[in-house]
């Protein structure tokens, strides 16, 4: 790894704040700009502040190297991984990164898990790969479909008997529709409360608060499609932070953070199932 990406490397590993500013002066021109799935981040201020949203978000991790370096024409990519204190990886990503004339980095475009499945129509492979499959307490959540360039990302969602909401939210930029495909979910749309059972399809356009839960005494699980996509990455992040805290006050702590970043209002307490 040459000395620029070693010291990019070492800044995403930085908590300290003026040893993170020295390493991102050395490889970063003044003008970057990071774009990844939770926005854009400008200059070296802004990077500064997207790691250390980072570390607030999944502290103790490390991000290492994944891969060697391909480059082309100015243009060159890597893959990065992050583990726990353990080794056990978290999380995969890919960036595509752009270098000034000197050499320092001057564009990075991230991102965040494996690259989906797909065939010569397009035609994108549901798989139950490790990688594909994250887990929030007892709800797992697979990947069937999350890439940047197209207009949507598509989840799986199964959680079993007796387990919470999530907190009563609205996404103010994504559209959410689910489509219940085992057991039965219910669902609770600006206070109006709905049961879906499987083949039941709920919309919830931008700008209403809601959540859903299993109201069955069997696993339940849905699709659920997110447009524009983007939002998908927020459980990838919360699901590596929450392995980490050390409490439920760092846990909540996390959550806020978190909804910060991504295009989640909190505005009220999950729902208890019985």
């Amino acid at each position: 790894m040459d000395p620029t990406l070693a010291d990019y490397f070492a800044a995403w590993n930085e908590t300290n704040a003026d040893d993170r500013w020295q390493l991102l002066g050395r490889c970063l021109s003044d003008d970057v700009e990071l774009i990844d799935p939770t926005g854009r981040w400008q200059g070296i201020a802004g990077l500064s502040e997207r790691i250390a949203n980072y570390h607030s978000s999944a502290p103790g991790t490390i991000v290492a190297s994944a891969s060697g370096v391909d480059e082309h024409n100015g243009i060159e990519r890597y893959a990065w991984k992050i583990v726990d204190a353990g080794g056990n990886e978290l999380m995969e990503g890919l960036d595509v990164a752009e270098r000034d004339t000197s050499g320092r980095l001057r564009r990075i475009v991230m991102f965040h898990g494996p690259l989906p499945a797909g065939g010569a129509a397009d035609v994108h492979a549901q798989t139950n790969s490790a990688s594909n499959l994250i887990t929030l307490g007892e709800v797992t959540i697979r990947y069937v479909h999350a890439q940047a360039s197209s207009p949507y990302s598509l989840l799986e969602w199964s959680a079993p008997p007796g387990t919470p909401s999530p907190p009563v939210h609205i996404h103010h930029h994504t559209d959410e529709g689910f489509y219940v495909t085992a057991g039965s979910y219910a669902f609770e749309r600006d206070g109006e409360r709905l049961l879906a059972p499987a083949g039941s399809h709920v919309l919830v356009p931008q700008g209403r608060a809601h959540t859903f839960w299993n109201a069955g005494n069997e696993v339940a699980v849905c699709l659920i499609v997110l447009a524009p996509p983007g939002f998908e990455a927020y459980f990838r992040e919360l699901s590596a932070g929450l392995a980490q805290a050390r409490s439920d006050d760092e846990a909540i702590e996390l959550r806020h953070r978190l909804s910060a970043s991504y295009d989640i209002e909190v505005v009220g307490p999950p729902i208890q199932t019985p």
